[in-house]
């Protein structure tokens, strides 16, 4: 297979962007394997078939992931490295021989390493990043008065975040209080998450939401009644995250339940007709959710224009989870130099005021969008911490 181009020292870069981020610090093998990358880049040579703006170590782990889980029963060889998957029953931790092994892996399916980074990317659909979202979704729905809400989610891999109205959230404040709202009958389906900082969660992110439609768009959608393509998902859960597991699985089944309309192909070409088709007594809400980073850096400020121009036909909202530095392309100015993730709402419909906003009447004028970050929250939901 020929590879697009550039050689395994010009991905140390990539790894050393990685290795800055805290979020790896919560798995040991890939924190090491990562270092390893870095002063070994030769080990993530298969990583080089994927297209340059693919070239991310969460595509090399999930595709070294997948083989493994994928492997024969009788694949002893295979066997070696899975031992420091605690996903896959592993209970070795990372030692002087993970890299040795490692290498001997990547050497004997650097083929099928390959074809997997050339043809998938990466995809964690993490439900509890819902629990993250939900404030900016509640402060949506409470601007739009009494009228529904019509989701479009853009990058939504299976879906997950287009059903917010069916997990439980709990939300351990820093008194040591829970603050607990939603369906709580499922115990996979209850979004744990701790509030940091002093300031603890207001009451008014329990209210419903009323979702009238939920359209998701993604270059390469799962469907989750598909057995290969939510392995692929299982395979970009981390391997020590068993929890997140546990989660994914209970909450493909609701997706299935639920039948989502998950449309493949580029945002750009696919967001107009899904904003135009919601229900017009609708006002839409336009999801983005770790889905900026993915983009060409060309492509960011894109985004922004056109859903700027989307809401010039029709009432409409959106909804970050992303880099704070990423949501300045929106006009959100959140708090902070170093790069984290805040929860933000953009309201187009000028109908709202800037944080937990009373129920307005169906907008009537346009004005500047308001812009609000509600929360620096970490990337997979596990916490966050109120502006």
């Amino acid at each position: 297979m020929t590879d697009p181009g550039g050689t395994p020292r010009d991905l140390v870069p990539v790894f050393e962007g990685f290795r800055a981020m805290n979020a790896v610090q919560t798995s040991p093998l890939y924190d090491h394997l990562n270092t390893a990358f870095i002063a070994e880049p030769e080990l993530a040579a298969p990583l080089l078939a994927a297209p340059p703006t693919e070239r991310l170590p969460l595509l090399m782990f999930a595709a070294v992931h997948y083989l493994l889980r994928n492997a024969p029963d009788d694949a002893g060889a295979d066997a070696a490295l899975a031992a420091y998957y605690p996903s896959l029953g592993g209970t070795r931790t990372p030692d002087a021989e993970l890299v040795g092994t490692f290498r001997d892996f990547v050497a004997r399916r650097d083929t099928e390493l390959r074809a997997l980074t050339s043809t998938r990317v990466t995809q964690t659909n993490e439900a509890r990043r819902a629990a993250v979202i939900r404030p900016a979704l509640a402060a949506a729905q409470k601007r739009a008065g009494e009228r529904e809400i019509a989701l479009v989610e853009i990058g939504c891999s299976s879906g997950l975040m287009l059903l917010p109205d069916c997990y439980g959230y709990r939300y351990r404040q820093p008194d040591g209080s829970v603050f607990a709202f939603g369906d709580l009958a499922v115990p996979e389906l209850v979004l744990e998450t701790e509030v940091r900082g002093s300031a603890a969660v207001p009451d008014w992110p329990a209210a419903p939401l009323r979702i009238a439609s939920r359209v998701g768009i993604d270059r390469n959608p799962i469907d989750a009644a598909d057995a290969d393509q939510t392995d692929w998902l299982r395979a970009c859960v981390w391997p020590e995250h068993l929890d997140r597991l546990a989660r994914l699985e209970a909450a493909l089944a609701q997706a299935r339940q639920a039948r989502l309309d998950l449309r493949r192909g580029d945002l750009f070409d696919l967001l107009p007709a899904a904003v135009a088709e919601a229900p017009r007594d609708a006002v839409v809400v336009v999801l983005s959710s770790h889905v900026l980073p993915y983009l060409a850096t060309a492509d960011r400020p894109a985004v922004a224009e056109r859903v700027a121009e989307l809401s010039r036909t029709r009432d409409l909202m959106l909804v970050l989870n992303e880099d704070h530095r990423l949501s300045r392309l929106f006009g959100v100015r959140a708090p902070g130099e170093d790069g984290y993730v805040a929860s933000s709402l953009v309201d187009y419909t000028g109908s709202g005021g800037p944080t937990a906003p009373t129920a307005p009447t169906a907008p009537t004028a346009r004005t500047e969008p308001t812009a609000t970050a509600f929360a620096k929250v970490d990337p997979h939901g596990s916490w966050l911490e109120w502006f």
